[in-house]
């Protein structure tokens, strides 16, 4: 005890003895004010911390003892000093933070932009099913959309107070025999009008971002990608006594493009879709008609004729084909002195297949939409409706989150990269306080591709579920909760039994 005494003691006059002119520079600067004596030497109050506190200590222990502790280094203002790593971590912090809220503003006014966006703020009616109608529908005198039964009773159960109790929701005693009267608006079915339009054109014409222009919602992914759309939708809209059912279709090319054969297979399920509807709308990309043309459009068109006369069995039966529309899209990006090129394009391509008619429009901004649908409502046959006039799509809100979430993958990640990214759903949680909480796991092939859909320190994957919870958040218009996992897909193992859009999976 008395040699650590010793050390201690020795230790402490070395740096004194080291600090000397130190010391003594500065109490000859305050000789007046108050100060402590260490080792006969006048240490000052605002002397370094450090000697301060070994001072104090030193007259509170024994003589010739060091003290237990050594206290810790504080400011003149009894504040703990903030390190260098905690500095850094604060301002990671904060810069992580401004990053998301700057995408977060980004990613609401892309959105804003977009023409269903802007035609659901102006009609009002979209609820998180569907839309209940589209105005403007150019050359129509039909009414407003009619409320169905199954609307009109929840109205009624909404405005009765007295049924809102707990057990409300099951079925009223036992399914008593009570006339229900039906409301005046709904339409009969004898009077229901119905048609089938398919939806064709080459990879990247705009044909899912039209389908959701005339439908005023989201129902297909959109991205600058080819190939965006794997499968099959249908979107639809009630207008009256007319339902308009849209089949929004791969892109359809030549046998000399295909990559593989699941490529085929799909270009081939497009045109036999394509030859059970009651009309085509056939799009092309004028803009790159006019400046690039694409020989993948003249193909298309002139070999339409053929392959639907050989899918409908037109010299058998004698089955007629569908009718055909034109529709030009991008004419958006035609100057004034460029317009005269549409003309042009519209000449040349009426010549490759007979067309009833043609439209110029600009599927992102809408211009020319309303005609389109005003036509296809006009030609509608009598048929009984196919689907709910609230709904918007046949899919279910999990296949809805699933197609946002795939949309902005294509959005974020380039090259093949998100043609190798599969989402599946795992859970659906629904609040009290109506939000929703979803979770999808993103299933890619290596660890190197996981990296990569992660980003640094997430922010890749930040990216993608900050775009997808706007958008999901305007579709169903409530809080959404999206939670996104990625994991690497084991070999020779399947998905799990979890849900995944059709054509996940495919390469090309």
């Amino acid at each position: 005890m008395a040699s650590r005494a010793r050390d201690a003691f020795f230790f402490a006059k070395r740096a004194v003895t080291a600090a000397t002119p130190w010391l003594r520079a500065r109490a000859g600067v305050a000789a007046s004010g108050p100060a402590s004596l260490l080792g006969g030497v006048p240490v000052p109050i605002f002397a370094p911390p450090h000697l301060r506190a070994w001072t104090r200590f030193a007259h509170a222990a024994p003589y010739g003892s060091a003290p237990r502790e050594v206290p810790s280094i504080r400011s003149d203002d009894d504040r703990v000093d903030e390190s260098r790593g905690a500095r850094a971590e604060r301002l990671r912090r904060a810069r992580m933070q401004h990053e998301v809220r700057l995408f977060k503003e980004k990613a609401r006014e892309e959105l804003s932009r977009e023409h269903w966006v802007k035609q659901k703020l102006k009609e009002g009616s979209f609820d998180g099913n569907g839309v209940n109608g589209v105005s403007g529908g150019g050359g129509t005198s039909r009414d407003a959309t009619k409320l169905s039964a199954a609307d009109t009773a929840l109205n009624s159960f909404e405005q009765n107070p007295e049924k809102q109790k707990y057990g409300s929701h099951r079925l009223p005693d036992r399914l008593s025999k009570r006339a229900v009267a039906l409301s005046p608006d709904v339409v009969l079915v004898g009077n229901q009008r119905c048609i089938r339009v398919g939806v064709v054109g080459v990879p990247n014409a705009g044909k899912s971002q039209l389908v959701n222009s005339l439908v005023g919602g989201h129902v297909s992914a959109v991205s600058p990608k080819t190939n965006t759309t794997r499968g099959e939708t249908i979107a639809c809209v009630t207008k009256g006594d007319t339902q308009v059912l849209f089949i929004d279709l791969p892109g359809v090319v030549g046998p000399e493009h295909y990559r593989n054969p699941k490529h085929a297979a799909k270009v081939s399920s497009a045109w036999a879709a394509a030859a059970s509807c009651d009309s085509l709308l056939f799009i092309v990309d004028a803009h790159r008609q006019a400046t690039r043309p694409d020989p993948r459009v003249t193909g298309l068109l002139s070999s339409a004729k053929d392959n639907l006369e050989l899918l409908r069995y037109t010299k058998q039966s004698g089955l007629q084909i569908p009718s055909s529309v034109l529709a030009l899209n991008k004419v958006d990006l035609f100057t004034a002195d460029t317009r005269g090129a549409v003309k042009s394009v519209a000449r040349q391509l009426s010549q490759l297949h007979p067309f009833a008619s043609l439209f110029p429009i600009s599927a992102k901004r809408g211009a020319g939409v309303a005609n389109v649908l005003g036509h296809f409502v006009n030609e509608a046959p009598l048929r009984r409706w196919e689907l709910d006039p609230s709904q918007s799509t046949d899919k279910s809100n999990i296949d809805r989150a699933v197609e946002v979430v795939r949309e902005c993958v294509y959005q974020r990640l380039h090259k093949e990269l998100p043609y190798n990214v599969v989402p599946l759903h795992d859970a659906w949680e629904n609040f009290r306080n109506g939000a929703y909480k979803i979770e999808q796991t993103l299933v890619v092939d290596s660890v190197n591709v996981k990296q990569i859909v992660v980003g640094r320190r997430g922010s890749a994957i930040g990216q993608i579920g900050i775009r997808a919870r706007t958008i999901l958040e305007e579709i169903f218009e409530r809080k959404v909760h999206l939670v996104l996992h990625v994991k690497v897909r084991k070999k020779n193992k399947s998905g799990g039994g979890r849900r995944a859009t059709s054509g996940d999976g495919d390469r090309y």
